[in-house]
């Protein structure tokens, strides 16, 4: 994608090349948007379908903030000057639209991370975890009673791919994604739990 430096050079003058030049950098900008959301939502689909926890994390809360804002900055970039805008109406627009796209994947893709998330550990819950006379009876309590089989599976698959991805992650955007694989995973055991009509003693 074209720097917004680089959109901000063409700005101004009277060179007779700078339209054509506008345009060419432009459609590439329009192109490169487009490629942008076709491949955001191609690799959620992917991560999706093999129930990859932990390379959706890294494309919605690593990959998307950062597209989104060069995305925002590009569109900045284009409406500075009026006389660029004027010259370049239809290809702004376009950049404009594109970057909408990339905007509302930021909006819609952390949901698809939970719901993903939730999928996963819902269906290792099914399979793991067990079921009626088995929570009736006496179970050891203690510090050092290790963790049921099911908990330690679901952890696997879910917690710990994401506890890997996010180390890569800025600071600041840590704590929102393992807020919702957490709450995500929690939703889906007391959703079994009640499905299966589990009780405890």
């Amino acid at each position: 994608m074209a720097s917004s430096s680089r959109i901000r050079d063409l700005l101004g003058g009277s060179d007779p090349a700078r339209p054509p030049m506008e345009q060419s950098i432009l459609s590439r900008c329009v192109a490169s948007l487009q490629l942008c959301h076709h491949w955001l939502r191609s690799r959620t689909q992917h991560h999706v379908a093999m129930g990859a926890p932990g390379p959706l994390l890294l494309l919605t809360h690593g990959d998307l903030p950062v597209l989104q804002t060069e995305s925002e900055r590009l569109c900045c970039s284009v409406t500075e000057s009026p006389d660029f805008l004027a010259r370049n109406q239809q290809l702004c627009l376009q950049i404009q639209t594109a970057a909408d796209t990339i905007r509302d994947l930021a909006v819609t893709l952390p949901h698809t991370l939970s719901a993903a998330c939730r999928q996963v550990a819902q269906g290792v819950f099914r399979q793991q975890m067990p079921a009626g006379r088995h929570w009736r009876g006496k179970f050891p309590a203690g510090p050092g009673v290790a963790p049921s089989d099911y908990a330690v599976c679901a952890a696997r698959a879910v917690l710990v791919p994401v506890l890997d991805g996010i180390r890569v992650l800025p600071l600041d955007c840590r704590m929102p994604a393992l807020s919702a694989v957490i709450s995500a995973f929690m939703e889906a055991w007391m959703g079994h739990i009640l499905h299966e009509g589990l009780r405890f003693r």
